[in-house]
């Protein structure tokens, strides 16, 4: 017998009601369209308990790798119902977006998501309701980005201000004690939990240090032989091997990208 079910995600493990409200608004969509099977869990025990939940997963994940989302994709059958409160609750990811909507599609699922209606009423494999789907999953994953780029900004703002983000400070830098930090009027002075106990000042020692490890890095060295070659170096006491490790990573990786950047600049940027 066919069966309506509920899927809802939260993004981090700070959204906990968050899969809660949106059961909540599947359940009331279910109710006021009237025409659905009945909602798994009826009438042996309560939907919204028996709702497919993934808490703290993040939308680029897989579908069919969440424990939620597999469990789903293996237990929808011939004409079952699947609602779900928003597109981005599918993926924010473009390819599996459209690979498990189309294996819901191929299995006989009607989708239903509330803040995109028209889309249970297409059929994927439609040329034009795969466009659709290509648009509304390329803004997901838009927004995914540009989510990653406000926080990555956000936290760099923060550090460059003294703040601690758990990220450690950046190269070139050193912490001191803030001097108008004071702990006896944190707990009830106006404003003084937003003065930061310590503060990011330039270091040149720090950035010596570093300077010397990428060009040691760059000559074909191994990051346990340059760390263990610049101990007696003045900044050496401010870097651990995994600090180091990671880096060298990191400038690595934004050099790559400033490089592909450049050549796609020179490759294109002459053209009119």
């Amino acid at each position: 017998m066919p069966v309506t079910r509920i899927y809802a995600r939260a993004s981090t493990d700070k959204q906990a009601l968050s899969p809660e409200r949106q059961v909540a608004r599947c359940m009331e969509y279910h109710k006021a369209l009237g025409t659905c099977p009945p909602l798994l869990g009826l009438p042996h025990g309560d939907p919204s308990k028996q709702a497919y939940r993934d808490a703290a997963t993040s939308g680029s994940t897989e579908f069919a790798t969440r424990p939620a989302g597999r469990a789903l994709i293996l237990a929808c059958e011939f004409k079952d119902h699947l609602i779900v409160d928003a597109y981005d609750r599918i993926g924010r990811d473009i390819p599996d977006t459209l690979n498990t909507v189309r294996l819901l599609n191929e299995r006989g699922v009607v989708i239903h998501i509330l803040n995109l209606l028209i889309l249970s009423q297409l059929d994927p494999r439609d040329p034009m309701a795969e466009t659709m789907l290509m648009q509304f999953a390329a803004f997901a994953q838009f927004e995914r980005k540009m989510i990653s780029i406000r926080t990555k900004r956000g936290i760099h703002s923060k550090r460059m201000e003294g703040y601690s983000t758990g990220f450690g400070r950046p190269v070139g830098y050193k912490t001191v004690p803030n001097p108008e930090y004071d702990p006896a009027k944190r707990n009830y002075a106006h404003g003084a939990r937003n003065i930061p106990r310590l503060l990011l000042v330039p270091d040149p020692e720090d950035q010596a240090y570093f300077d010397a490890a990428l060009a040691r890095y760059t000559a074909g060295e191994k990051i346990a032989v340059i760390h263990r070659r610049q101990r007696s170096y003045a900044g050496a006491a401010g870097w651990s091997y995994g600090r180091l490790k990671e880096r060298l990573a990191d400038y690595m990786k934004r050099s790559r990208e400033e490089e592909m950047r450049q050549e796609r600049q020179r490759v294109f940027g002459g053209m009119r």
